[in-house]
């Protein structure tokens, strides 16, 4: 037995090792210099994966990216912030840790957020959102989904005392909801109950 954690500890120093000397580059090349200039712990002008799956929170809002398709290289990450950006298309499925997501007043018209199980609180506000699957977001608290072009919403799987905002969806026909969800809507939006 001690073999084991012995050997586990020194695979987890390994992997570190490994991931010190591989470095990341980022397609857009806002964000690879906010993470040279926020998170290049060492100094040395380069960004490691090490450095990377250091990092737990991340506030990018603001800075013009237009793409963040490498975000799953932060494997630690329990909250992001990357509001006020360019993102059309936004892939956080790998990152499992995500408990809070900002990604509002971007131009998002693809949103995926499967396999966050421990996602509590999302504002996709004033986007571009047609459809916004919660299946597997089973504990998430607070929605802010407003200013978006949703068609249909079903938040029954999520948590029994959800807050959520669909306000300013003129598309909304229906949401389904489970009781105790507090939903704020507005006409012609029809609510639906579902136990």
């Amino acid at each position: 037995m001690l073999l084991g954690l012995v050997a586990c500890g020194m695979a987890e120093d390994e992997q570190d090792d490994r991931n010190r000397s591989i470095y990341l580059t980022f397609d857009d090349e806002r964000f690879m210099a906010f993470c040279l200039d926020r998170y290049d712990l060492n100094g040395d002008g380069r960004f490691s994966r090490y450095e990377a799956e250091r990092i737990v929170e991340m506030d990018c809002s603001g800075q013009l990216i237009r793409f963040l398709d490498d975000i799953d290289e932060f494997a630690h990450l329990e909250r992001l912030d990357c509001s006020d950006n360019e993102l059309v298309r936004l892939n956080v499925e790998d990152c499992t840790e995500l408990r809070t997501l900002n990604c509002s007043r971007n131009a998002l018209t693809d949103l995926r957020l499967k396999n966050l199980r421990v996602l509590t609180e999302l504002n996709c506000s004033e986007n571009r959102l047609s459809q916004l699957e919660l299946q597997t977001n089973g504990i998430l608290r607070l929605l802010e989904a407003q200013g978006n072009r949703l068609v249909m919403l079903d938040v029954a799987p999520c948590a029994g005392n959800l807050k959520a905002n669909v306000r300013a969806n003129p598309l909304l026909e229906t949401v389904y909801y489970r009781p105790g969800q507090q939903i704020d809507f507005e006409s012609p939006t029809t609510l639906i109950e579902r136990e």
